[in-house]
């Protein structure tokens, strides 16, 4: 490789996209995100607002800040005997009941959860702004017909995509090292390992989106895929990685994407192991990423290569149901476990899950219009009523005996219950759900990723806290669903029926 030509291709890039009075948007619009959010100072409450409900004693009322809503730490009076119930009792108010004396003693024997600082945003927002831009970087190519110049030229595949990544890393890195510096100098953030992550983002989010788009022919189509596809990936890998790195920190930093994520944000206070680990983990996806787009890069791709089953497509697909499903389903728990009780009462499991149902079945809905090829579109009818029997008792069977989760953690238990009442729905909403699940993971995924990946990301996404349950009836489904979309929802539907007379 030469550099000469990677950073004359850079240059080419940047030019294009940066030329004229519309090329000063992307650049304003980053720099317009990126410093209030390095610079900007979060005043904090004078008084800590606590909500209380129920029947609440006088010596509470009494705390400052303590008001009474229809949320919070509540009370019960039984038999003159107080009882609090609530996920956690603030130290004033447990100060405010226990007085002078205190009748019990309370430890606290776990941690609270980390939470990132504020260069998250920064990474957050420059790997965002990013996604147009990158996401024309191949597909406007082959529309202008410019690709097959470059091809011809004495340059190699690899240079030219590590010319377009060049342009649009340095681009993105540059505007959040611009907020690092301004945080610094600002005093809002003080400095460490976190400055060497931060531009990992960016450069990972590039890598991926040229991935994604090396086989649109047009912008739209470029577009289309990015905008769908990298904001779901960068949400749902940080959020694992968060998940992981209560297990241990070095497991959530090997994630990649999600583990750069997290030692951007400074998650753990200046530890380098972690750090060390994000930035290499998201170095090697980085790698990867680049050497598959230059691989596949050609001026117009042949169909047959288009519709090649290929099980990486699991991963993305993966990300945005996980993305769309969780927000929804178990989502709402974490709001109430963060504070925010009334937004669990507003999105119940039922209504959870219908909001899932709709979500996904409008991507299964949205792809299969998009679908231009039979071939492409899964076979609705044709049930083979042994394969659906098989499949729908074995999966039954799965839902009913697994152990699922055990946890004294009170989010885990209660997200867990709602992951299982999303894999056996009450029977108000169980038609609407089971048929936009198997109309996503059978008729739209398998189709691209194929039987075996389909499955793992049918237990990874649906079944977390239940990966037995999940993963069997993933692989019986999808071995329905090889026979038809008609079968894989017949088995479904007994496998539901066997679940629920067997609960």
């Amino acid at each position: 490789m030469r550099w000469g030509p990677i950073v004359a291709i850079a240059q080419r890039d940047l030019r294009m996209e940066l030329s004229g009075r519309q090329g000063l948007g992307l650049p304003i619009i980053a720099l317009a995100l990126l410093l209030p959010a390095s610079l900007l100072r979060m005043p904090a409450p004078e008084v800590e607002d606590l909500p209380v409900r129920g029947a609440v004693p006088d010596a509470v009322l009494a705390v400052p800040g303590v008001r009474k809503t229809r949320t919070g730490t509540g009370f019960r009076d039984v038999d003159g005997v107080t009882t609090v119930y609530a996920w956690s009792v603030p130290p004033a108010i447990r100060e405010a009941l226990d007085g002078d004396a205190p009748a019990v003693k309370v430890e606290a024997v776990t941690r609270p959860p980390r939470v990132p600082k504020r260069s998250l945003l920064f990474a957050l927002v420059s790997a965002s702004t990013l996604t147009g831009a990158v996401s024309t970087s191949i597909g406007g190519e082959r529309a202008r017909n410019t690709l097959l110049a470059l091809l011809s030229a004495a340059v190699t595949r690899m240079e030219i995509v590590l010319g377009k990544w060049l342009a649009w890393t340095a681009f993105g890195a540059g505007g959040a090292m611009i907020a690092a510096i301004a945080a610094l100098i600002g005093g809002t953030q003080p400095a460490g390992p976190w400055l060497l992550a931060v531009p990992m983002v960016p450069a990972l989010t590039v890598a991926l989106g040229l991935w994604l788009v090396r086989r649109t022919e047009d912008v739209i189509a470029g577009t289309s895929v990015s905008l769908r596809v990298l904001p779901a990936v960068l949400g749902a890998t940080g959020f694992v990685a968060w998940l992981l790195q209560e297990v241990h920190p070095v497991l959530g930093a090997a994630v990649p994407l999600g583990g750069a994520l997290l030692a951007a944000g400074d998650l753990w206070d200046g530890a380098w192991l972690p750090t060390i680990v994000g930035i290499l983990s998201a170095a090697a996806a980085t790698a990867f990423f680049l050497v598959g787009t230059a691989r596949d890069l050609e001026q117009h791709v042949p169909y047959g290569e288009t519709r090649r089953v290929q099980p990486l497509r699991a991963v993305i697909d993966g990300a945005t149901t996980m993305g769309v499903w969780w927000a929804v389903v178990p989502g709402p728990v974490l709001w109430g476990w963060a504070g925010n009780p009334a937004m669990t009462d507003i999105l119940g499991v039922e209504r959870g899950l219908i909001a899932g149902a709709a979500l996904l079945a409008t991507l299964a809905g949205v792809g299969m219009l998009r679908a231009t090829h039979a071939a492409d579109r899964p076979r609705l009818g044709g049930l083979h009523w042994p394969t659906v029997v098989g499949a729908g008792v074995v999966g039954g069977l799965a839902l009913a005996l697994a152990p699922g989760a055990t946890s004294l953690n009170p989010w885990v238990t209660a997200a867990a219950a709602r992951f299982h009442a999303g894999l056996v729905p009450p029977a108000l909403v169980a038609v609407p759900v089971l048929l936009a699940q198997e109309a996503w993971f059978r008729g739209w995924m398998q189709q691209r990723a194929g039987w075996i990946p389909t499955a793992l990301a049918f237990a990874v996404v649906m079944a977390p806290f239940d990966p037995v349950a999940g993963l069997v009836l993933g692989l019986a489904l999808g071995w329905a669903g090889r026979t038809s979309l008609g079968s894989a929802v017949a088995a479904r539907a007994l496998a539901w029926v066997v679940a629920m007379v067997l609960a």
